[in-house]
């Protein structure tokens, strides 16, 4: 949504993305599906049915709009007419679509799809959403704005469909590069978090998981010790700190968890995902006895496309970064 009407205008998420696909390729596989049921054999020459793709998606698929009286049709070369039943070819040896196997078998498994995302993200808004606009190769498709206005009219002040809505991607890209903060704050896709041993406590954690550290202390050495959690909102190069201790002149690591779960994991299991792991050395300390507690303080700093965590320990400083993953989108 747009955080400041005044200009220059900033942007902020109001939902979490899901990652979920749904676009126009969904649509090419359902044709694929179609027309391969259709054919008498199976050894079509690729070449010849990428052919009637081609014709499918620069044809037809653009300019669907549901209508029942359309007869959809598609060019078959010659060397692919042994290959169809003579029954689905008119005249002019064109391939034969009705306008209900189309709907039913390609456009409306994807657009039904489409509907449940949007009404999902709309469910996590607390506020009157005024406006969704349609954008990607997909977005262009005047089926799919004639169905959305259809559902969503009543919730949604205006459905609208910008020119060349195809080259969001590219052009959300520049504005990235010519306005990096026009984008204030994100919802986090999953939750981060730590692996720290923190003091065992009974029944609540598993008896395999157990050690006695050198303090006489029985801790968890599995335990997940969250940063921050999914669907929470991020600044971009919003700090959160967390401070531990180790002792000397031991070193450690930091390794950084990523659940996706929307239930918080207790545990490091399987279903956390381990993005990286950034060891931590202990400097030389002439004057610091063994077994020394000494404090650790990680900085974990999320930015647009990339997690920094700066380490601070006995006056050092090291700075580790997790760069090109899903951090906030």
């Amino acid at each position: 949504m747009i955080e400041d009407s005044t200009p220059p205008r900033t942007l902020r998420e109001v939902t979490r993305g899901n990652g979920a696909m749904c676009g126009s390729a969904f649509i090419d596989q359902n044709m694929k599906k179609l027309i391969r049921s259709k054919l008498l054999s199976k050894d079509m020459p690729s070449c010849m049915f990428e052919m009637m793709m081609d014709t499918f998606i620069e044809r037809i698929k653009p300019n669907y709009r549901g209508d029942e009286n359309e007869v959809y049709t598609i060019e078959v070369p010659a060397g692919a007419l042994p290959y169809i039943p003579p029954n689905l070819l008119n005249d002019d040896n064109h391939m034969i679509f009705t306008f209900i196997e189309l709907r039913d078998k390609v456009f409306n498994p994807v657009l039904k799809n489409v509907i449940k995302l949007v009404k999902e993200q709309l469910m996590q808004v607390d506020q009157s959403i005024e406006a969704i606009f349609l954008v990607g190769g997909f977005g262009c498709s005047e089926y799919l704005y004639d169905i959305l206005k259809l559902e969503f009219s009543q919730v949604v002040k205006e459905i609208a469909m910008p020119p060349r809505g195809e080259l969001a991607v590219a052009q959300g890209a520049v504005y990235h590069i010519l306005r990096p903060n026009l984008v204030t704050s994100k919802l986090l896709r999953r939750t981060y978090g730590v692996r720290t041993r923190l003091p065992f406590e009974e029944g609540l954690d598993p008896e395999s998981s157990a050690i006695i550290t050198k303090d006489g202390v029985k801790r968890c050495s599995t335990r997940f010790d969250v940063i921050a959690k999914k669907g929470q909102r991020i600044s971009i190069d919003q700090k959160i700190k967390r401070s531990y201790w180790i002792e000397y002149p031991k070193h450690t690591e930091a390794d950084l968890y990523a659940s996706d779960s929307d239930s918080i994991p207790r545990q490091i299991t399987d279903s956390v995902i381990k993005l990286a792991e950034f060891p931590i050395k202990m400097p030389l300390l002439p004057n610091v006895k063994a077994g020394t507690r000494m404090d650790v303080t990680i900085e974990f700093i999320f930015g647009f496309t990339e997690i920094k965590m700066i380490v601070y320990l006995a006056g050092t400083i090291s700075e580790h970064v997790i760069e090109s993953i899903d951090i906030i989108a």
